[in-house]
């Protein structure tokens, strides 16, 4: 299909409702960019006729994968189940149009503020010692959900283990081994930026399985447990 006559707007969800209801903004109600605390009439209406919903009536079977940015979850009656209530079978991906915070915590660990208060590791990961001598770490323990443990160290091919940990999915413990870090009482369900995120899936039978995901959010690729999607690789950005 080929659209030849489509404007829009240098924001991204007054151009996604435009895209899918083929109307002006001004009509959509949609002005700027939806973020969780917006108000349900500044989102698009569960009541608009959408792109896949008169799909729908030709017999069209309808999915939508990566960012929704177009309504909930939060001031919103169907919270994670917009994508399904404005028309699509199957949805997977992410609600929101923004990063969440930063976990400066890193899973709730407790040496991570310095004297005054103020939190050390504010890109949401240990830096290494040599870009941060005195609260950095060249070595330590990647931990993850599961409780499987890897020891990661300063190398020509890990130049930040604390980084590398979190695009593997972990926590770092910094300059600690797998076998004591494994006790800490980390807290995996903290968001984390790109890197920690809700994960929502709409699945045609109207039910929604809310997850946190790990991994950067453009390159997650892995369907989750339980999914009707059969697709083996998708970007999420």
């Amino acid at each position: 299909m080929r659209f030849r006559n489509v404007w829009a707007v240098p924001e991204c969800s007054p151009s996604r409702a435009i895209f899918f209801e083929g109307r002006y903004p001004l009509r959509t109600n949609v002005f700027s960019a939806i973020l969780r605390d917006d108000l349900t009439n500044s989102e698009v209406s569960p009541f608009e006729v959408t792109a896949p919903r008169v799909l729908r009536t030709k017999n069209y079977t309808g999915g939508l994968f990566g960012k929704f940015h177009l309504a909930g979850p939060d001031n919103n009656e169907f919270t994670n189940m917009t994508p399904h209530v404005l028309g699509w079978d199957y949805f997977e991906g992410f609600l929101e149009g923004a990063p969440h915070p930063i976990d400066t915590t890193l899973g709730g660990q407790p040496d991570t503020t310095d004297r005054q208060g103020n939190p050390l590791y504010t890109c949401g990961f240990v830096p290494n010692r040599a870009h941060d001598p005195l609260h950095g770490s060249d070595r330590g323990a990647c931990v993850q959900p599961g409780g499987a443990c890897t020891n990661l160290t300063k190398s020509p091919a890990v130049e930040t283990p604390g980084f590398t940990c979190l695009q593997q999915g972990g926590i770092f413990v910094r300059d600690e081994a797998c076998r004591t870090a494994r006790n800490k009482d980390l807290l995996f369900s903290n968001d984390n930026a790109y890197y920690v995120w809700n994960r929502i899936i709409n699945n045609p039978d109207g039910s929604v399985i809310p997850t946190t995901a790990r991994g950067y959010v453009s390159d997650t690729t892995q369907p989750l447990p339980g999914s009707n999607n059969k697709t083996t690789r998708r970007s999420l950005g």
